[in-house]
Parts: C-alpha cells; sequence; structure tokens
C-alpha cells in the first residue's frame, strides 16, 4: 500500500524506483537519469495468479539505462500490475519490457526511444510461453531509432492482446510475433514501417526455445487458480511427440491480426507464414500505400481518426478511432 506521488528520483546510479508489494502505487513522478531502469514493477504470486494490483500512472519517465546497457525505462512484470497515462522518452534501449502475467501497458506516449542502434522494439518482451494474459493497448508509439537502425515498434510474447495502439515510423516490423501463439493484434493503426507485421514459427535450432520450456515447465500450470486465470497457457504441450498438436509450444498457432490498418510502402500486411494463417485467424484488415487519401480525417497532420467516408471502412468489421487525445499524461 506504498504511495509515491509528486517525486522526482534524478541521477541514480541503479534503478530509479522498484514495486514489489501489494497495491504500491507511483503516480505524478519524473524519472529521469538512471544507470538501470527508471522504474520496475513486480509483485504477485506467479504459481496462483494472485495479483498485485501495482500502478505507476501519469509519470514522465526519460534517459534511463545511461551506464547499464540493455536495461528497459520500465520493467512491467509481476501478476496484474499496471503502467498507464505515462510519457517515456529518450531510452537507449526499450521503452517498456513486459513479463509476468495479467499486466497491463495502456496509454502511454512513446517517442524517441532505441537511439542505441540496438534492433529491439520500443515495447518489448522475452522469448517464451510463460507469461500469457497480459495487454499492450492505447498506445502512441513514434520516431524510434538512431536513424541507421531497424527497431520495432511491438515485440509481443505468447498470449498477449495488442489492441488499438498507433504506430508510426518504427523502422523495423511495426507489430512482432517474436515466434509467438495465441497473440490477438486487433484495431492497430500502423504507418510507415519496413513491415506491418511479422509472424511465423520459431526457429527450432534457437538456443532460447531450450530455456523457454525449462521456464514452462517450472511453472505451476497444473495449480487450479492458474488454470483458471490461463487456461490456454495451461493446455500447452511441450512433449516434441505432440508436434503434430496445435496446442504444441513450437507451433505458432491461435494468432489473430484482424480490423488493423496499415500504410506503408507495399500495400500489404507484412510478413507472415502460411502456417500462421492456416491455424489463426487472418481478416479484416485495412492495407494502403503510404500518403493514400481519403484513409484519414488530416494525414498530412498526423491526425490518425477515420475520414467521414473512408477508404477502409468497407474492409474493416470492428474497428474504433484510437483515442489520441487520451494518450500520455493528462
Amino acid at each position: 500500500g506504498v504511495s509515491v506521488s509528486y517525486c522526482k528520483v534524478l541521477n541514480c546510479a541503479g534503478i530509479g524506483i522498484k514495486l514489489a508489494g501489494i497495491a504500491d502505487s507511483v503516480t505524478e513522478c519524473i524519472v529521469s537519469h538512471t544507470g538501470s531502469n527508471g522504474i520496475v514493477i513486480g509483485g504477485g504470486n506467479a504459481k496462483n495468479q494472485s495479483i498485485s494490483g501495482n500502478s505507476v500512472t501519469n509519470c514522465l519517465i526519460s534517459n534511463a539505462g545511461e551506464t547499464q546497457a540493455g536495461e528497459p525505462a520500465v520493467i512491467l512484470g509481476g501478476i496484474g500490475n499496471s503502467l498507464r497515462y505515462n510519457e517515456i522518452y529518450n531510452t537507449a534501449y526499450s521503452a517498456i519490457k513486459i513479463r509476468g502475467n495479467q499486466n497491463a501497458a495502456d496509454y502511454n506516449y512513446i517517442h524517441n526511444c532505441v537511439l542505441s542502434g540496438d534492433e529491439i522494439a520500443a515495447i518489448t518482451s522475452d522469448f517464451g510461453w510463460d507469461s500469457y494474459g497480459n495487454f499492450i493497448r492505447y498506445n502512441c508509439i513514434s520516431t524510434l531509432g538512431d536513424g541507421k537502425s531497424k527497431p520495432d515498434g511491438i515485440k509481443a510474447c505468447s498470449g498477449t492482446t495488442v489492441q488499438s495502439n498507433l504506430i508510426v515510423n518504427a523502422p523495423g516490423t511495426g507489430i512482432d510475433f517474436n515466434g509467438g501463439r495465441d497473440i490477438t493484434a486487433t484495431g492497430n493503426v500502423i504507418v510507415n514501417s519496413a513491415n506491418a507485421f511479422l509472424c511465423g514459427k520459431p526457429r527450432e535450432d534457437d538456443e532460447s526455445i531450450a530455456q523457454a520450456v525449462v521456464k514452462l515447465n517450472k511453472t505451476k500450470r497444473s495449480d487450479v487458480a492458474y488454470s483458471k486465470a490461463l487456461p490456454l497457457c495451461s493446455a500447452l504441450e511441450t512433449d516434441p511427440e505432440k508436434a503434430g498438436d496445435t496446442a504444441y509450444i513450437l507451433n505458432a498457432a491461435g494468432n489473430k491480426i484482424t480490423d488493423n490498418i496499415v500504410l506503408q510502402h507495399k500495400a500489404e500486411l507484412g510478413l507472415i507464414e502460411e502456417y500462421v494463417r492456416a491455424s489463426g485467424t487472418i481478416e479484416n484488415n485495412a492495407c494502403f500505400k503510404l500518403n493514400a487519401k481519403n484513409v484519414f480525417e488530416d494525414y498530412d497532420n498526423g491526425v490518425y481518426l477515420l475520414a467521414e467516408n473512408s477508404s477502409a471502412l468497407p474492409l474493416l468489421k470492428d474497428f474504433s478511432d484510437i483515442p489520441v487525445s487520451e494518450i500520455g499524461r493528462y
């Protein structure tokens, strides 16, 4: 129940603020110039999925990871925590790294991040299958990289919902499924990325796979509370003899890409393997070339609300405008 409000945390050699209790909160703080992470959020019980309910809201977070390479501005982990209505910018590495379960990164304004030249993502996650139930929604991500590298907008992990995000000028992929499964991407707007989506099976010779399998097998997926909270994860198969089953972890099954709007050099959805298409749901997406007219109200000035008679409307089934005016600090 600890509350940190209206504070400035500056010039720390390590982590700026760390939450690991129950119902802890950080509100309206400025966290800048930290050697490691600006804020680390944890807490909760992974075994029975009891949530901790920690939150970071309406904060300004910048210049993280200045002396410890590879550290994101915020680590959003634990069980049932939230990161909402923040502005994160000027970071060498990712703005947010998501792990744990049932966490939500919503309404954050992320810009001028991934400046180190690493080809990672503004919002990233570890490869694996133990982080089901997370949400990435209503974020605005823009202007990434150092001008030479090609970072992604979002790199999701298995079991994540990626909904109604605005991704502009991510030089790499707008939303990378990272070889994952059971990922839902819906209602997103992706403008000027090399590929809007990247979705396929993980490489079976990847060294990280064995580590991810061990990590998944350590979770208590047979626990009644766990299986109730995360039924898809609980049902995953790790036995290679069941490779023909859609529930086998290396099969990138159950992915959904629906009702997204894409504007890029080629009017196409991106790189999506045939297996993903056959085992998932890919439909009702609207793809246009850059500078396409009559899609948004004022594309030239960055107003990404659908025009009254938008060319995208006949192609979409269930799309709502992203509430851009509500994103970021209030």
